[in-house]
């Protein structure tokens, strides 16, 4: 080969590599996502707790790479690491392999920051993978109130950033709960679980506050006909709001609630109505063809003559007991007997119907649901009509 061509392929190398280097993009710092930093046993002022870290990888993180968490201070107060910090937990599906700590921070000196160091036997957690682990040996600081984290980042072995993003940790009064609110409760039916809500509480000095309210019955929310007794349940309170659920069982108009710190403030919800429950389990039969209890009437033993007609309804009650009303039955004729028709009914379906006595004989009017006899009336005894017994004497 000629030199001059030698030359030429070695300009030409050169002028790729150099091309090379000043065009192969960096990788930039991205932003985290989906960051939090969340006290796991405790986020009362002045306690100890272990900090759950968790956020989505915008950039890999190596085998080998870093998280850092930074406690920003608030007034001269901050977040506390100390020595004996170790990793409690991570979720090994993303965050694999063996991990040491570093604290202080060794760039920075900060016993407000911890380094949680991968050692390199894991594998890389990718884009889009959330990352979740915790660490222990936390205090918090004295004075409640909302800290920030400055800093959650990843980095590689030289502390060069990958990504990056912040949070803020709520610190909470550990004085107890001063003065709450409840939110509206609004209608309920009977064994339909509710939602009551506590909403700012707050301690004696206006902070959101930590603590439990007891809930019980102040009016009308008592044990149902058949027996059940209300479920309340304690409302546990963080960061000054709580939810629990309830259930009551007895069906009443203008029922109260009532929330109650230990020891300390007590409040009432609005009126609110239980509705019985929308499934008839128990129905009645009455004269007529409406009327209502106490009142009306239950169907017991009676005569008739042939093609005289009487009517009746049904009434419900719910499965604890709440009476409903008039309700839908299927009516039917017990003691008929084939070719011997003692009586029908019409319609057969509704909230009341019309018997027809037939034959001489006796019968039971039957109200059923969803195929099952739920009652009968007294024995119906049909005899022949007396005008009709008139006419053939006469004859």
């Amino acid at each position: 080969m000629r030199t001059a061509d030698k030359m030429k392929i070695m300009w030409v190398l050169t002028f790729g590599v150099i091309w090379l280097i000043f065009h192969t993009p960096a990788i930039a710092a991205g932003s985290l996502t989906d960051v939090s930093v969340t006290p796991e046993i405790s986020n009362v002022a002045g306690s100890y707790t272990s900090m759950n870290v968790a956020f989505t990888v915008t950039n890999a993180l190596p085998a080998d790479g870093r998280i850092r968490v930074v406690f920003g201070i608030v007034g001269g107060d901050s977040i506390t690491c100390y020595n004996g910090s170790v990793v409690v937990s991570n979720d090994v599906t993303t965050l694999d392999g063996g991990f040491t700590v570093e604290w202080p921070d060794a760039a920075t000196g900060s016993h407000n920051s911890i380094v949680i160091k991968r050692d390199g036997t894991g594998t890389q957690t990718n884009p889009g993978e959330v990352v979740n682990c915790s660490f222990g040996n936390v205090l918090l600081p004295a004075t409640p109130g909302s800290y920030p984290v400055t800093t959650v980042e990843t980095r590689n072995t030289t502390t060069i950033d990958i990504a990056s993003n912040a949070a803020t940790i709520h610190v909470f009064s550990s004085a107890g709960i001063a003065s709450f609110d409840i939110a509206v409760v609004a209608n309920q039916t009977a064994g339909i679980p509710f939602n009551l809500t506590i909403n700012n509480a707050v301690d004696s000095r206006g902070l959101a506050a930590n603590g439990v309210v007891r809930i019980s019955a102040a009016a009308k929310a008592g044990t149902s006909p058949s027996g059940q007794a209300p479920v309340f349940r304690d409302v546990t309170v963080t960061n000054g709001t709580g939810v629990a659920e309830q259930m009551l069982f007895e069906a009443n108009t203008n029922v109260k609630l009532q929330a109650q710190v230990d020891g300390g403030i007590t409040k009432t919800t609005n009126s609110f109505d239980v509705a019985p429950s929308a499934t008839v389990a128990t129905a009645k039969i009455y004269d007529g063809s409406t009327g209502d209890v106490p009142g009306a009437t239950e169907t017991s033993d009676f005569g008739i003559e042939s093609g005289v007609t009487k009517q009746v309804h049904a009434l419900g009650w719910d499965l604890f007991g709440n009476y409903i009303g008039a309700t839908a039955v299927d009516w039917a004729v017990g003691g008929n007997a084939v070719n011997d028709t003692i009586g029908t009914v019409s319609p057969a379906n509704g909230l009341s119907t019309t018997f027809t006595a037939g034959k001489v004989g006796v019968c039971t009017i039957q109200a059923l649901l969803s195929g099952v006899v739920k009652d009968e009336s007294g024995l119906v005894t049909v005899s022949a009509n007396s005008a009709t017994i008139t006419n053939i004497n006469i004859q």
